[in-house]
């Protein structure tokens, strides 16, 4: 299939940034659970230290928080990247489904439904072109006849010298406006 550039950045924006947002949600939860974790490891370390734990446990505390700040502000951009990237291949083919099944209710015959290839849910894009055959079928069909018929009836001819006298209106009848 023709490879093509999408025109717009975000097609559901509010979907996207909502997938984007749990990504983010879970880089920060991470990045959390790690600076706690470190942060316990470190002071139990620093209580067993024969001499200056003391002076360590004073310092693990903000070294972690900048270390954890550092990594988050690192993560971040690239989890809302991956986020955003990730869910063209989903959002993309939801997008199509929904013009397409657009298309097929306003009456307009759009053929089958095509996705790219390397989005998701081509095996979903294939079950609906199978259920929307027969009513694509159909319209098909309906515009055959449809057109099959203005074919058929033949254009009505223009009014002959004694018809059109008939439609006109003595002068002075007062039938006119």
């Amino acid at each position: 299939m023709k490879k093509t550039r999408r025109s717009q950045k975000l097609i559901e924006p509010r979907l996207q940034l909502k997938f984007a947002a749990v990504f983010l949600t879970t880089a920060a939860a991470v990045v959390l659970a790690q600076g706690f974790g470190l942060f316990f490891t470190l002071d139990r370390l620093a209580q067993n230290l024969p001499n200056d734990g003391h002076i360590v446990q004073m310092e693990v505390a903000s070294v972690i928080q900048r270390n954890c700040l550092i990594t988050l502000a690192l993560v971040a951009p690239l989890s809302l990247l991956v986020g955003v990237l990730t869910m063209f291949r989903l959002v993309g083919p939801l997008y199509r489904f929904r013009v397409y099944l657009r298309q097929l209710a306003g009456g307009v015959d759009p053929g089958p439904c095509r996705i790219r290839e390397g989005d998701e849910l081509h095996d979903l894009c294939k079950l609906l072109n199978e259920a929307t055959e027969p009513l694509r079928e159909a319209n098909a069909q309906a515009s055959r006849r449809a057109a099959a018929r203005t074919d058929a009836t033949p254009a009505a001819a223009p009014p002959g010298p004694a018809e059109a006298a008939e439609r006109l209106e003595p002068v002075g009848s007062g039938a006119s406006r």
